[in-house]
Parts: structure tokens; C-alpha cells; sequence
């Protein structure tokens, strides 16, 4: 069948402008069911936490089948696992700006289960092989593990148990189980904070910052025995959480009255440079904290504050669209990047044309991208909605 390219690229910009407008629709349908203000979309940091998550999933290529010799990409491809930071403080930052009125515990909670738990599960599920076959795990599993572990991930407690760090699929899903703890914790943190003046409050931002170096500095002193436990502990990474909140609230205050486009560049810079030129001697991704956590919260008050080049980009219609599946892209490589370490081989020597790391990467991408937004549009937001609905 002669079926025209244009006529094909016309008819699914229409099917996903038509997805984007059913899924705004029902969010607002589902919002005012829930008794929660609605605000408007912080498009850029839509775009933004796509292109995050893009980073994250370089890294995780970068680090087992390297596409990058250049020694500057490289550089900054290895330390991808920095973008954790961006979305930890990214999550303190939208909740306090979605939820700076008033917070109903039960509506909240309802929110943020949907939000997360469908795929989360659904990202188990697919990776349940690599709990229980054991040509697909590093070492033997007894039942009382399996259970420990199934047990511990259906309750999002495995980042807490640094020692499961490797087991199952946790390498992946201990962020989620970080962002539940944030999650858990926002009601208490917001009530305090509320009440906080806004000295009090750059106060705690400057405490907060001043532990992270702590930590860091930590880490650098004492090596890997700290790894599992600085990295992925949520104890450790709520004070990134913690900025995020703070960044907000002195946002909403309208206290960075400073020439917000230089200092940006300026973080920019020393962010870069950190990567580049310290990005393998400092260890273990948080010891770069010092740069990454001002730079990170200075690019959310930049693109939030101003109609910028860089925020109409990161607020475009195609990077919205991407920002919105980028959970799901994020949950996606997990189970793909699994398969991919057991059956690359395989498929490399079926398909010639993916022979080399760049292409097979570059497939990879399209088969993760494709089916993120599948799962987006046609699982993850029905499935929200109707959690939201029962609960």
C-alpha cells in the first residue's frame, strides 16, 4: 500500500496533539474531583525533566557499552547519575509551587499514590525474571530473599537497604522509593516551613547546603565504603528535597532580586567545568553536590522567572510532550537496559546494522522513547486517573 511519509507525519501530529488535549482535559476533570488548586503547567520544567532523564539513560549506556571516546563527552556522559540531584530538588520545587495554599492530607496522598505506584508496579512486574531466573542474576536467591525483596519493594522501603542495591531491579526503582519518602515527609516539612519568616528560611537553605558538603565531603575522605549509603539512602538525599522546597518558597517571595541570567551563566560555567575537568576524580556523583545543587536550583528560579530563549525551548510543544512521558521513559530503561545487558550479543549478531555501541544506543532510545510514550498516554494516565477516582 502507497501510503504518502507526509500524510503519515500529518496524521500522528494530530493523534498526539489529540492525546495531549484528552490528558490536559481529564487532569483538570480529575483535579477539581481531588478539591485541588489548579495551576498552571511549569512547561519548561516539563521539557527540562525530559531532557534530565535523557541524561540519565546516556549514563547508563555510557558506563556498559561506551558511545562517547571523546574525553570531554565522556566525561560528562559518566556522571549522568548527577541528574538524581536535579530531581530530587526538582520535587521539592513543584510541590511547594503546586501545593502553597492548602494541602488536604487525603487528596494529596491520592495524588501522589497515582502518580507513581502504576508504573512503578508495572515496572516490577516486567522485571520479575531477574528476582527468580537464575540464569539472569549474579548470584543465587533463596525464597526468604525473594520475599524479603518483594516484600520491601511493594512498600518502596528498598532504598533503605543499601545491600539490595544490585538485587532485582532496585539499581533503578531506589529513586522512586527516595521520592516516596519525599512524599511522605512534604506535609510535615511544608507545615513547618509555612511558618518560617524568610530569613528563617534562607537560613535553613544555607544549613541544608552547608550538610550536603558535609556529606560530600565525607564520601570524597572515605571512598567507596559510603557509596550504597550516600547515594541512595533517602535520609541522605532528603536535604536535596529540602532545597527545592526552599528555593520555592524564597522564590515566592520574590527575594532573588539579582541579575538571575548572569548568575545562572555563571553556575553554568562551574558546572561544566566541575563535570569536565573533576567529573572521574571527585567519587560517586553527590560529591559533586558543591556545584550541581546551586546550579540546579539557580536553572529552575531561571527558567520559572523569565520568558527566556531557553525557557520558550524547554517549554516547547514537542519537549512538553517528552516531559510528560519522562517517568515512563525513566521507568522504561530499567527493564530494557536489563534485557539489553543479557541479550545485546544476541541481537547484535541477528541485526548487523546495530553492530557497533552508537547505533545499538540509538535503537535502544527509540524503542525505550516510542514505548514511554505509548505507556504515557495510554496506560500511566488512564490508570492515574482511575486510581484517583476509587481511592
Amino acid at each position: 500500500m502507497n501510503f504518502p511519509v507526509r500524510h503519515f507525519g500529518l496524521s500522528l501530529t494530530r493523534f498526539l496533539s489529540h492525546c495531549m488535549m484528552l490528558t490536559h482535559l481529564n487532569a483538570i476533570e480529575l483535579l477539581k474531583g481531588m478539591n485541588i488548586s489548579i495551576k498552571p503547567e511549569l512547561k519548561p520544567i516539563t521539557g527540562l525533566r525530559f531532557l534530565i532523564a535523557f541524561w540519565v539513560f546516556i549514563f547508563h549506556i555510557q558506563i556498559r557499552w561506551p558511545i562517547f571516546h571523546n574525553l570531554y563527552l565522556a566525561e560528562i556522559s559518566n556522571q549522568g547519575a548527577i541528574g538524581m540531584t536535579f530531581f530530587f530538588i526538582l520535587s521539592g520545587y513543584v510541590l511547594s509551587y503546586q501545593y502553597d495554599l492548602n494541602l488536604s492530607m487525603r487528596s494529596y496522598f491520592k495524588a501522589r499514590f497515582a502518580r507513581i505506584y502504576p508504573v512503578y508496579i508495572l515496572g516490577a512486574i516486567l522485571t520479575l525474571p531477574w528476582l527468580i531466573a537464575r540464569d539472569l542474576i549474579p548470584t543465587s536467591t533463596s525464597f526468604s530473599e525473594i520475599l524479603f525483596l518483594i516484600i520491601i519493594d511493594v512498600l518502596l522501603l528498598q532504598a533503605w537497604f543499601p545491600p539490595t542495591f544490585g538485587r532485582w531491579n532496585n539499581g533503578g526503582s531506589w529513586s522512586i522509593s527516595v521520592e516516596a519518602f519525599f512524599y511522605l515527609s512534604f506535609p510535615a516539612l511544608k507545615r513547618k516551613l509555612d511558618s518560617f519568616t524568610t530569613k528563617q528560611i534562607i537560613f535553613v537553605l544555607i544549613s541544608t547546603y552547608s550538610g550536603l558538603l558535609l556529606i560530600s565531603a565525607a564520601v570524597y575522605l572515605y571512598g567507596d565504603s559510603g557509596m550504597s549509603i550516600a547515594y541512595s539512602m533517602p535520609i541522605f538525599r532528603i536535604l536535596e528535597f529540602l532545597v527545592g522546597i526552599c528555593t520555592f518558597k524564597l522564590f515566592h517571595a520574590r527575594v532573588f532580586k539579582v541579575p538571575l541570567g548572569l548568575i545562572f551563566s555563571a553556575l553554568l560555567g562551574f558546572f561544566v567545568f566541575d563535570l569536565i575537568f573533576f567529573g572521574s576524580k571527585l567519587p560517586m556523583y553527590v560529591t559533586h553536590d558543591w556545584i550541581a545543587v546551586p546550579f540546579f536550583a539557580s536553572l529552575l528560579i531561571y527558567i520559572t522567572n523569565r520568558i527566556s530563549i531557553l525557557s520558550r525551548i524547554l517549554g516547547s510543544k514537542s519537549l512538553n510532550l517528552l516531559g510528560k512521558a519522562s517517568y515512563s521513559f525513566y521507568s522504561l530503561q530499567v527493564v530494557l537496559i536489563l534485557v539489553s545487558i543479557k541479550f545485546k550479543v544476541l541481537v547484535q549478531a541477528k541485526l548487523g546494522i546495530i553492530s557497533d555501541n552508537q547505533t545499538f544506543a540509538l535503537a535502544l532510545f527509540g524503542v525505550i522513547l516510542s514505548s514511554s510514550l505509548f505507556l504515557y498516554y495510554f496506560i500511566e494516565e488512564p490508570l492515574r486517573k482511575k486510581i484517583s477516582s476509587y481511592l
